[in-house]
């Protein structure tokens, strides 16, 4: 039975996405401008930031910011279901503008704001739910599990194989050495999952990556109830 949200929370997928990109915008370790603004809302928003004035590398960044407005007019981004907030940060990084957007499915204040460091503080009310979430990293050798709740690892469990690689000679030889090679995957897939189940405990959300197509594989290793939460 899925966990009926209070109006005021995030689904665990929004939530995480928040989180994610909160962490690579805590790196911008230079002046930044932060604006806040309600979907719908983008062309008072740009009168805004054109009555603005500011130094030249602020304008720089400004202008970038009125033209990805412009942009999300017609196609906003959201992390959630829909769009009721959208967030632009910006900052010069060698002589260059850059950008970062994000939307949400949440309301938050009309913010324009000029400061030392990206301004976050309205996301924080809206992630004060600590999820439990599971991500699991995998290929064919190796496998990350590790455990959230809120933004704390609380549980980390890692697992390898020794596997070779890919035989080059043709013939019966080959196929034996393939059979036996995806056999051993199977069988590390299935000791992956093993170690799944154990650490879910009511996992909220669990997140499956990796490169490849081994979390493909792996996902039909799951029984019904986890195979639910990815």
């Amino acid at each position: 039975m899925k966990n009926i949200l209070n109006p005021d929370e995030i689904d665990p997928l929004e939530w995480l996405s928040i989180n994610q990109f909160l962490y690579d915008i805590k790196q911008i370790d230079s002046p930044c401008i932060s604006v806040y603004y309600p979907y719908g809302k983008g062309p008072e928003t740009i009168s805004l930031l054109e009555e603005t004035k500011r130094n030249e590398s602020f304008e720089k960044i400004e202008a970038k910011i009125e033209n990805k407005i412009s942009e999300l007019k017609d196609n906003p981004v959201s992390v959630g279901k829909f769009t009721k907030t959208l967030c632009i940060f910006g900052w010069m990084k060698n002589n260059k503008a850059n950008i970062k957007v994000i939307g949400t499915s949440k309301k938050l204040p009309y913010i324009y704001m000029a400061s030392k460091k990206p301004f976050i503080k309205p996301f924080k009310d809206i992630l004060k739910t600590n999820y439990n979430v599971l991500v699991v990293t995998l290929d064919q050798k190796t496998a990350r599990i590790q455990k959230f709740y809120g933004s704390q690892i609380v549980l980390e469990s890692k697992l390898r194989i020794d596997l070779q690689g890919r035989h080059r000679k043709g013939g019966q030889s080959q196929g034996r050495f393939l059979r036996a090679r995806q056999t051993k995957i199977h069988v590390f897939f299935k000791k992956i999952a093993n170690k799944v189940r154990e650490m879910d405990s009511n996992s909220d959300l669990i997140l499956l990556g990796g490169i490849g197509t081994a979390k493909t594989e792996f996902y039909d290793e799951l029984n019904s109830e986890l195979a639910k939460k990815c």
